[in-house]
């Protein structure tokens, strides 16, 4: 299945990040992520990449940043998250260079750690990969738990180890248990009472 822009939105929608710039390139490809903690990155770019970064190597550098959008969209990849706690001012032209050339550009939330917005994106790739879908994508711990209940009786599914029961001795008898204890978990023959043991 294809994972796009758009949908690393959606996965961030709930605060890690805020899509500021390129809103038109959202139907870009996303395949792998990596993260870029050194000024110069240009030669581990690639298609289809979330370059993932605190900015900290290219703070307060408009020239830095602007070459980065740039050798971004050249290398074809599909877009940048970027923390700007570490500018003083994130450059105005960045936002319209990467508007310009339809590269998305997100600003992380700066309050949270990289695990808030680089877990849901691994997941995603990965579930991308093998074939789930998008809806389905990124679900655990959001399905809905249900109770198990146990039935109040069961025929024909264990046998009853008594032998003097009935059943040992009525081949065709039906063997039949019944919930007698349901916080314990016990189930009693229905003929002989025999408690019903794994062992």
């Amino acid at each position: 299945m294809r994972l796009t822009v758009k949908d690393i939105k959606k996965l961030w929608d709930n605060g890690q990040a805020e899509l500021v710039a390129g809103e038109k390139g959202l139907d870009r490809t996303v395949v792998v992520y990596d993260m870029m903690e050194q000024p110069d990155i240009k030669p581990w770019l690639r298609a289809d990449m979330l370059l993932i970064t605190t900015g900290y190597a290219i703070r307060n550098d408009k020239g830095a940043v602007l070459n980065l959008i740039r050798d971004l969209n050249e290398a074809g990849a599909a877009a940048l998250a970027i923390k700007t706690r570490f500018f003083d001012h994130f450059p105005e032209e960045a936002l319209k260079l990467a508007d310009q050339l339809q590269f998305p550009l997100f600003f992380l939330n700066n309050a949270l750690g990289f695990i808030e917005a680089v877990y849901p994106v691994m997941v995603a790739i990965v579930e991308a990969k093998n074939g789930v879908e998008m809806r389905t994508r990124y679900q655990i711990g959001q399905i809905e738990k249900k109770e198990l209940v146990l039935p109040k009786q069961i025929k024909n599914v264990i046998k009853c180890r008594n032998p003097r029961c009935i059943t040992s001795i009525e081949q065709g008898l039906p063997h039949v248990f019944v919930l007698s204890d349901e916080k314990k978990e016990i189930y009693r023959c229905k003929y002989c009472e025999e408690k019903y043991s794994e062992s």
